[in-house]
């Protein structure tokens, strides 16, 4: 027994065979989402017998019951069998659940495969609606990713083609657009170059930084390429910077920044020969390759990056075909072999997933088997430490004008999970400011272009002379990033008007000072009625509650209220300290208020004043 305590007490993912059901077939590709919107992680996974010349799998959903064990729901899926390579889960129809997307293996030297699209009713139960969403394409695709290419606040996907059979053959990857509703239409003839390439792999990220997705392909035809999107969702080849990432051995790279530099680098399989490696972002320049060191060299099929210790970066992981899963430790862009930290079982991993499974705040890890062995996919739960890194904000977008009618904000964000470019673990929100004629506000939840790039859009008509943007990322365990972004001319204090008229007239609020941390903030009023008593009351939002011909502004509940005696010339006066702890651009808002019989509702208020921290 001491003998096996010294290698358990290093491994961090342990094997819980109990997790699954029994099943034995071969598994292509897998996913992480919430199937049925009840707070837990489901797993889809793709099945597909001997790359599509086997015979037709079933399609296997395993659904949580909360506490990281799973049932079997496959028939929730409505489909017939099918040989599938890959399955992405997003929301294509824009309803609120996601929805299923599979790349098909086909046979060479022809196959007869068409993609399959599944859409969710809203319970976790499919509808195979591929005949009337996708166009009628044979192909045999390794490899499929979703992202706005074309800036409309929808999702599109990218098809790899030519892994027909083992060995592939060179093929042109296949761009579907989205039309909104999830009906997709093939525009690869006029949208992507014609580039005949034996692709695998397929990722959509921001690679030139210009805040739209741009496409990365590899596979077997040694090296990859980089297909630059002009911001419409017209591409050009520019592969330079990515000729030598990869070899003919390669059917995997992943992209996360490993160096922190704000760029994406690549985690490559077979970097070299059969031996992994990373491949340093520089930008338009060829890309650095390293291998990783040993142990090294197996025939392996997927990596992904994860921060498994908890220390801001990420270290990259490797689903082996022939041995133990790999992991090789970031320790600030050089990299050591770990492979203690996982319980090694020997099996044919061909994909897999990373997710808090069990909702203890770590990250899990789900393998998929296939080609050889039992096939029985596996779940390792992560005994090491839950995260509470917050996510990182790599680049963020300033407008370089408001525009005539809304502005576009965008940002590039980073948390502990990098896996074919999805953003499963963590969430972007904003909310924002104007100013100038009429000034507003608003907050809300991103859009996820793909890649860890996130949208907004500010409402900005005629008369706006500045925008105020506040982002928050916030991960499943709830750490939270802000950073701010601004354009044109932006104030501490904005007068929001709806003051409603006492005896003296319409009393009015101002503010003076540095909003800042620790700062002290004087609140002038001036039009009250001489010797009334009233208060200064602060909102966290605008929320105005209409009142004889003016409003109460400040959201309720009123907190905190500062009370106000108005002197014999109608004024009062406050002084505030502003609070710490707050992001760029909190805004907050204040309005006073005093007994005035002769106002039509009892009191005189001020306007409203919106209070922004700068």
């Amino acid at each position: 027994m001491a003998l096996l305590a010294a290698p358990l007490a290093a491994q961090q993912f342990i094997y819980n065979a109990a997790a699954l059901p029994a099943q034995n077939i071969w598994s292509n590709g897998v996913d992480f989402v919430d199937i049925e919107k009840d707070g837990d992680l489901d797993i889809v996974v793709a099945n597909g017998s001997a790359y599509g010349a086997g015979g037709a799998q079933a399609q296997h959903l395993w659904l949580n019951n909360g506490a990281g064990t799973f049932a079997a729901a496959h028939a929730q899926l409505n489909v017939t069998n099918f040989n599938a390579q890959q399955v992405i889960a997003e929301d294509f129809d824009k309803d609120g659940d996601a929805d299923l997307l599979y790349s098909p293996a086909g046979a060479f030297p022809a196959t007869t495969q068409v993609p399959r699209i599944l859409m969710n009713d809203g319970t976790g139960n499919f509808t195979n609606e591929s005949a009337t969403r996708l166009p009628v394409t044979t192909m045999s695709s390794w490899g499929v990713c979703a992202g706005d290419v074309d800036n409309d606040l929808d999702l599109d996907v990218v098809f790899t083609d030519g892994a027909q059979g083992f060995a592939g053959q060179p093929s042109q990857a296949k761009l579907y657009l989205n039309n909104g509703s999830g009906f997709f239409t093939d525009v690869t003839a006029t949208r992507f170059p014609v580039d005949m390439f034996n692709a695998q792999d397929v990722t959509m990220f921001d690679w030139d930084g210009d805040f739209d997705v741009d496409v990365i392909i590899s596979g077997k035809g040694g090296g990859s390429r980089l297909y630059l999107n002009n911001g419409a969702g017209f591409f050009t080849n520019n592969s330079t910077p990515v000729a030598a990432v990869g070899t003919g051995n390669t059917y995997e790279i992943d992209w996360g920044d490993l160096d922190a530099d704000g760029d994406l680098d690549g985690m490559v399989q077979s970097i070299t020969g059969t031996s992994e490696g990373w491949s340093r972002n520089n930008g338009m320049a060829a890309a650095t390759n390293t291998t990783f060191p040993a142990p090294n060299g197996n025939d392996d099929n997927e990596l992904a990056g994860l921060d498994f210790d908890n220390d801001g970066d990420l270290d990259v992981f490797v689903a082996s075909l022939s041995g133990q899963e790999k992991l090789y430790q970031n320790n600030g862009g050089v990299f050591v072999n770990n492979n203690a930290a996982i319980q090694a079982m020997v099996d044919s991993s061909l994909d897999f997933g990373f997710g808090d499974l069990n909702a203890d705040g770590k990250y899990d890890m789900y393998t998929v088997q296939g080609e050889s062995g039992n096939f029985t996919d596996k779940i390792y739960f992560n005994n090491g430490p839950a995260d509470t890194i917050r996510p990182a904000f790599l680049r963020k977008e300033t407008p370089g004008a408001i525009g005539a009618t809304e502005t576009i904000f965008r940002a590039t964000v980073q948390d502990a999970i990098q896996d074919d470019g999805k953003a499963r673990n963590y969430t972007v929100f904003y909310s924002w400011a104007t100013y100038g004629a009429n000034p507003s506000q608003g907050s809300g939840t991103a859009f996820h272009q793909g890649g860890g790039t996130w949208r907004t859009t500010v409402p900005t008509p005629a008369g706006t002379t500045g925008v105020a943007l506040q982002w928050n990322a916030r991960d499943e365990r709830n750490n939270n990033s802000f950073t701010g972004v601004s354009v044109g001319t932006i104030g501490s204090f904005t007068d929001m008007g709806l003051g409603v008229a006492g005896t003296p007239g319409t009393p009015v609020l101002t503010g003076s000072g540095i909003v800042s941390a620790g700062n002290s903030l004087t609140f002038n009023l001036s039009g009250l009625l001489a010797g009334a008593p009233g208060a200064l009351v602060v909102g966290a939002t605008y929320s105005p509650i209409p009142l004889c011909g003016g409003a109460l502004v400040p959201s309720l509940p009123l907190n905190p209220q500062f009370f106000i005696l108005a002197d014999g010339s109608g004024n009062a006066s406050k002084v505030v300290t502003w609070p710490s702890g707050l992001p760029i651009y909190t805004h907050v808002f204040l309005q006073g208020g005093v007994l005035d019989a002769g106002s039509c509702a009892g009191f005189a208020l001020t306007n409203g004043l919106r209070v922004t921290q700068l």
